[in-house]
């Protein structure tokens, strides 16, 4: 086959079609996974498994999923402006839907760590553990308080006697809830 001087052969303008169908593939994966609960295996996230990174996204290729691996000068052509452009947008789109969901560490998974350092999952996963508790713990708090309210106003209302206000006050104090139980 001749070629022409100031042409660009058939071959390469094959492998720019290519490049820019594997971008084009990729952002739809990429939209794709983020609007799923667990992440697909093929997503290639960083070692931590926290997020999704641009040069990571070019070098995955897979021949199942049709896709190619290739540079980001290679792709980082006037043709390629709006497709590349839209990869991103998708790609910071899932680290976001990511970090909301943290779809990739589980409870059981933190517990599972061998080491005695904590990661920032497991950090993030007892620090949520602790608000909801505290949370109850304000609740009850306040529960007490209003009922305690209740009975100063009830008592002065009535004239009750020291011995009679310490009765009832014990009474009212006799609480069902476990949880205040164990809180010291």
């Amino acid at each position: 086959m001749t070629y022409q001087k100031g042409h660009t052969s058939p071959e390469i303008e094959a492998k720019s079609d290519h490049i820019t169908l594997s971008i084009i593939e990729k952002t739809r994966l990429i939209k794709e996974a983020s609007k799923h609960k667990n992440i697909s295996e093929y997503i290639p996230l960083n070692e931590a498994k926290t997020r999704l990174n641009l040069l990571d996204v070019h070098s995955w290729e897979s021949k199942k999923l049709k896709i190619l691996k290739y540079s980001y000068n290679a792709a980082n052509t006037k043709k390629n402006k709006k497709c590349l452009a839209e990869l991103k947008s998708a790609i910071i789109q899932f680290n976001e839907e990511l970090s909301k969901k943290k779809a990739g560490i589980t409870q059981k998974q933190c517990e599972e760590s061998n080491s005695d350092y904590k990661t920032r999952a497991q950090l993030e996963l007892e620090v949520k553990e602790l608000k909801r508790k505290n949370k109850n713990l304000d609740k009850q708090v306040v529960e007490i308080f209003r009922a305690y309210l209740q009975l100063d106003h009830f008592v002065m209302q009535s004239g009750f006697e020291n011995k009679q206000y310490h009765k009832l006050l014990k009474l009212h104090s006799q609480t069902n809830n476990n949880f205040l139980r164990t809180v010291k």
